[in-house]
């Protein structure tokens, strides 16, 4: 989040929210719930702005969804590479289609991608992966999810057991959550390497679960599009976004929230 954070306008404040990693959850809505209390007691009033990326994306609808219902205005909501993913009827044909489409960009952005760990381990990694998502099918037990997820992420030994118990149960409510639709308008960074098997639709699913939705393509893949150099079209878009929809810039006034210094620097979880 550092790098999204520096390559915002410098005019208006960011913060970050970031679940307590102590406790184990069963519900994102009441992990949710949680963050919105904390929310509304730092800034009392509307409109809230809010972005996410991956799991902190489903959390950051869910706030949305829940700041509504208390009448309260949300402004721009921003989904970082996350959709709800519905695919409906879709004809084999098209989703061949989509998946040669995907196929160059796959491999230029995802498997010959440059960084850690070597291009065999992740290649080894992908393959286990789609193999179990292949015998596990759509059917897979959250919690199973979660833990698979977990070992892919992070291997087995390498966090203490007490934090990957929270880690773990909170990627479990994230494969367990069902949005509702949101009836106003998503702003979608869409990274434009897809996963090989999976999450083709070109929407991620918001042209079903949407009122409206916006779809800003960049050309990297699901773990990189918050590092430079495509964390910049990422920042584009926001205060693009966000100039947009009134919100403050350098020669504007930040609205100040109460007896809390502005600042734009904070340290959200992913």
């Amino acid at each position: 989040w550092r790098d999204l954070v520096d390559s915002l306008d410098g005019g208006r404040p960011v913060y970050g929210l970031m679940p307590a990693t102590s406790t184990e959850v069963t519900d994102l809505r009441e992990l949710a719930a949680s963050l919105v209390a904390a929310l509304v007691a730092w800034q009392p009033e509307g409109p809230y702005h809010l972005a996410g990326y991956s799991f902190s994306a489903a959390l950051a609808l869910e706030m949305a969804q829940q700041l509504r219902s208390a009448g309260r205005e949300v402004g721009v909501l921003a989904m970082i590479d996350y959709g709800p993913g519905h695919m409906g009827t879709v004809s084999r044909l098209r989703m061949t289609g989509w998946f040669l489409r995907n196929l160059p960009h796959w491999i230029r952005y995802d498997l010959l991608a440059s960084d850690s760990p070597p291009l065999w381990q992740r290649l080894r990694r992908k393959l286990a992966a789609a193999y179990r998502r292949r015998e596990g099918g759509e059917q897979t037990a959250s919690s199973q999810q979660a833990a698979k997820a977990m070992d892919g992420m992070f291997g087995k030994d390498a966090l203490p057991e007490s934090l990957r118990a929270v880690m773990t149960s909170q990627l479990a409510a994230f494969f367990a959550y069902r949005p509702q639709k949101w009836d106003g308008e998503v702003l979608l960074l869409f990274a434009r390497c897809r996963p090989l098997t999976h999450s083709l639709l070109p929407d991620l699913g918001w042209s079903t679960f949407a009122a409206r939705h916006r779809r800003v393509v960049v050309a990297c893949n699901h773990d990189n599009i918050l590092q430079p150099p495509h964390v910049r079209a990422v920042a584009a878009a926001l205060d693009e976004a966000l100039n947009r929809a009134g919100s403050a810039g350098p020669s504007g006034e930040t609205p100040r929230c109460p007896e809390r210094p502005a600042s734009r620097r904070s340290n959200p979880s992913r």
